[in-house]
C-alpha cells in the first residue's frame, strides 16, 4: 500500500503574513491568520481553482 502524501501549509509563510496583517491593517490575531491563510490558498492554488463561477450579468 503506497504512502499518503500530505502537503500542508507552509506555517512561517502563513504566520509571517499574519504579523504584516496585523502590522499594517490593525486587526486582531485571531482574524489576521485567518487571512493569511486565505492567501496562502489565493496564491497556491493553480488558476484560481477555489473559486466558483457565478452566472450573471446582463443577458
Amino acid at each position: 500500500m503506497p504512502a499518503i502524501h500530505i502537503e500542508r501549509p507552509r506555517l512561517a509563510w502563513i504566520k509571517r503574513r499574519a504579523r504584516r496583517l496585523m502590522r499594517f491593517y490593525g486587526i486582531d490575531r485571531r482574524m489576521a491568520i485567518a487571512d493569511a491563510h486565505r492567501d496562502y490558498i489565493d496564491f497556491v492554488l493553480p488558476g484560481g481553482a477555489h473559486l466558483t463561477a457565478v452566472r450573471g450579468g446582463r443577458s
